[in-house]
C-alpha cells in the first residue's frame, strides 16, 4: 500500500470517526446560521440608521440609499474623499433559540471585516479587526442570551487609523500609485482603493464579506490537509 494512499485511508478513517461521533451526540458537528440579512449602518456622529446591505460595503451602502451620487461622475471622486475619513457603525438584531445556547461552542466568524474594527456583542468586546484579508473568530457563547441579541461593528478611518503611526516612522514607505495621502503600505488593505493610474481613490470600510453563528459540540474538523513527504519507487 503507497504511502499516500495510506494517509489518505486514515484521514477517511478518522472524518468518518469524527461524524459517527457527532451524529450519536444527536447533532451534526458544525450548525451554521448566516448573519448577513438585516443589517443597518450609521455615520458617526449622526443619528440615523439605515439599510446596509452585508456582504458589501459602506460606498455601496451609500449609494444605495441615495446618500451620494454616482461616484463615477464628473468630479464626484474629490466631493466623496470625506467617506475614506469618517468613522462607520454596522449593527444587527438577530434571535437565538435555547437549542442553540445548548451548543457546546458558540462562535462568531466574520470571512472579511474591511478594516479597522471593534466588534461588540450585546454592549461587550468579542474582538479586534486590522486585516482586511483574513477571518475574525470570537467565541461568544458566554455572550449570547435567549431571543434577540445586537452585534455592533465600529470602523474606524483607514487613513486616520494610519496617519498618527505614520508621523511616527523615520522613514517613509514608496506608495507613487495613491492618489491621496500615501497610507495604504502601512496597512491590510486593498491597494487598489487608494488610487492608480487605472481608476479612483474611494478608500472604504465595512463587512465585505459573509459572517457567519457557528456552534458544536466536543470535537470538530476544520480543515483537513493531506501531504506527500516520500517519494518511493512501487
Amino acid at each position: 500500500m503507497s504511502i499516500y494512499f495510506r494517509n489518505f485511508l486514515m484521514a477517511a478513517i478518522l472524518a468518518l470517526f469524527m461524524g459517527g461521533m457527532a451524529f450519536a451526540q444527536g447533532g451534526s458537528v458544525n450548525t451554521e446560521i448566516p448573519l448577513n440579512s438585516g443589517w443597518k449602518f450609521q455615520e458617526a456622529g449622526k443619528k440615523e440608521w439605515l439599510p446596509a446591505t452585508v456582504p458589501g460595503c459602506v460606498h455601496t451602502d451609500l449609494i444605495a440609499n441615495k446618500v451620494i451620487d454616482d461616484p463615477f461622475y464628473r468630479d464626484n471622486e474629490k466631493r466623496l474623499q470625506w467617506i475614506g475619513k469618517t468613522n462607520w457603525s454596522y449593527q444587527l438584531f438577530f434571535n437565538v433559540t435555547l437549542e442553540n445556547l445548548k451548543r457546546q461552542n458558540l462562535e462568531i466568524v466574520f470571512e472579511g471585516l474591511d478594516t479597522y474594527a471593534s466588534v461588540f456583542l450585546n454592549g461587550k468586546p468579542v474582538l479586534e479587526a486590522d486585516n482586511m484579508f483574513r477571518v475574525w473568530r470570537a467565541n461568544v457563547k458566554s455572550l449570547l442570551k435567549p431571543g434577540q441579541n445586537t452585534l455592533l461593528v465600529k470602523f474606524r478611518s483607514p487613513i486616520n487609523e494610519i496617519l498618527p503611526r505614520m508621523a511616527k516612522l523615520d522613514y517613509e514607505l514608496p506608495a507613487s500609485n495613491d492618489q491621496g495621502e500615501k497610507t495604504s503600505p502601512y496597512t491590510r488593505k486593498a491597494p487598489y482603493q487608494y488610487g492608480w493610474d487605472w481608476g479612483p481613490r474611494f478608500v472604504t470600510s465595512g463587512i465585505w464579506r459573509p459572517v457567519t453563528l457557528v456552534s458544536w459540540d466536543n470535537a470538530r474538523i476544520e480543515d483537513l490537509h493531506i501531504e506527500q513527504n516520500r517519494l518511493v519507487k512501487e
